[in-house]
């Protein structure tokens, strides 16, 4: 597995892939409005808390770049 950390790509340690692999076992999957909230905050890079301020966010940068 690689991982990046500071704009380095490097291999991870065994250490690493087992933290992640339990985080992995232990965190269920995001339902699709967190997924999608996540998604939005990342194009964006806000912090929104919920769908909806998220796509509010995502309207308003849309409509400045035109």
């Amino acid at each position: 597995m690689r991982i990046q950390i500071d704009n380095i790509v490097r291999d991870m340690t065994p250490e690493e892939i087992a933290e992640y692999e339990e985080w992995r076992r232990n965190t269920p999957p995001p339902d699709a409005e967190e997924a999608l909230t996540r998604y939005a905050n990342e194009l964006t890079g806000h912090d929104d808390p919920d769908l909806l301020s998220a796509a509010e966010t995502m309207i308003t940068k849309l409509a400045r770049e035109d």
